[in-house]
């Protein structure tokens, strides 16, 4: 048997009505004093889960990620530059598509490489971020 969260009265399971993981009864399910009750114990638990991730100065990126970032970019530029050196002269008397795919295929490689170690150096931040909040001290016994 479990109660009512709001009025106290007894619930079984089947006539228990459930809203943001507070228990209560049909009489309460719709009331202004459940959803008063709901938004306040909505609030204390947004506030103590936002006390776990205080923004500091120190949530600085990892080297890691630092030279993820300095990998992608340098692959972007790399693209682009190998893309304008492969880039056919405008003196050619027929141009046609296949002249350009190598250079546009180097700068689609640039792109990609770069979109790929930018995410993977935030991910990492993000990954860095998670599990400095994650981290608890056990309740006192």
């Amino acid at each position: 048997m479990m109660n009512c969260e709001i009025c106290k009265c007894e619930l079984t399971e089947s006539s228990a009505r459930y809203e943001m993981n507070i228990a209560h009864c049909k009489n309460c399910f719709g009331s202004a004093q459940a959803k008063e009750y709901i938004l306040s114990k909505t609030a204390l638990s947004k506030s103590a889960s936002e006390a776990n991730l205080p923004i500091t100065a120190d949530d600085e990126y990892s080297p890691l990620s630092l030279l993820l970032f300095l990998l992608s970019a340098i692959a972007l530029l790399g693209g682009i530059f190998i893309c304008a050196v492969m880039w056919p002269d405008a003196t050619e008397h027929e141009l046609k598509i296949l002249t350009y795919t190598p250079s546009i295929t180097w700068l689609i490689t640039g792109v990609m490489q770069f979109s790929l170690y930018a995410a993977l150096g935030q991910g990492l931040h993000y990954l860095k971020l998670i599990s400095k909040s994650s981290k608890h001290t056990p309740p006192n016994n």
